[in-house]
């Protein structure tokens, strides 16, 4: 067992349990010694989008799509690099942001099976949707824009519920897959379910972080660009509190050792 490992059973030992308002604040705190750096890395990705988004208009769509993955996985696993320099306090460099290139593969792969877990349990209310006949009309006349009240009936809404919630519970069951494979060198599903094991006894404090996480980006929209520009690194950063909290980051005891194998991310694997 890896040092990484050890540090996941003692979290689980222990009932790791985190409160979403203490590692937003945190998020923030990490955030604001730096604020410029992570304004402009921001600011960079979100340039990086709009460059995919005219090479999709002037080729096609799929291949802008896939470069998206590729540069979101890699994007955020920045402000996960550039967290973790100030969360152990190191000098960060604006370079500390471009770390992810030897993770990006394994990154991009926990990024797309975490969006078809996501997906799967929709997948009875597509069934239920396909071999009935009047929601296919329906769905017929939603696309072509016209205006249509969806008779999905009791048995549809009761699927569309639970594939809701199920979708939810899996997405913060999966939640830390990313900076998990960041920091550790786990492969895709090794460490989704290292996520899954953490996140357990965690369900319902992820769900108030991401209601407070979409109001804080709800408001920060009203205020345009200058509060995304703020909001946006806070809650990337958060994903990274939770894991460096849980796993005791930067610390060393007798029974924990020096980082190993978490530390080795600045190093191309």
């Amino acid at each position: 067992m890896n040092n990484f490992e050890r540090r996941l059973e003692q979290a689980v030992q222990n009932n790791y349990r985190f409160s979403a308002g203490d590692i937003l604040n945190k998020s923030y705190e990490l955030l604001r010694d730096y604020f410029f750096y992570f304004i402009g890395y921001t600011l960079l990705w979100g340039l990086a989008k709009l460059l995919l988004t005219i090479i999709g208009q002037l080729t096609f769509e799929l291949l802008g799509d896939i470069l998206d993955l590729f540069v979101n996985a890699f994007f955020v696993a920045g402000y996960y690099y550039m967290g973790d320099k100030i969360y152990r306090k190191e000098q960060p460099k604006f370079s500390d942001f471009f770390l992810a290139g030897p993770k990006l593969l394994k990154l991009v792969g926990v990024s797309l099976l975490t969006s078809v877990v996501f997906l799967l349990p929709f997948l009875p209310l597509l069934i239920f949707v396909l071999i009935n006949q009047n929601l296919s009309t329906e769905l017929d006349m939603a696309i072509s824009g016209n205006f249509f009240m969806p008779s999905f009936g009791l048995f549809g809404f009761v699927l569309l519920f639970l594939g809701a919630l199920a979708s939810l519970l899996s997405y913060a069951a999966l939640s830390l897959g990313l900076p998990i494979i960041t920091f550790s060198n786990l492969g895709v599903i090794g460490a989704m379910k290292a996520s899954v094991k953490l996140m357990k006894g965690n369900l319902l404090n992820w769900f108030f972080y991401a209601f407070i996480s979409l109001l804080l980006l709800f408001f920060a929209t009203i205020v345009l660009l200058f509060g995304l520009l703020v909001a946006i690194p806070v809650v990337m950063l958060a994903q990274y509190v939770i894991l460096a909290d849980a796993l005791k980051f930067g610390q060393e005891d007798e029974e924990i050792e020096d980082a190993g194998d978490l530390s080795e991310h600045f190093i191309a694997q």
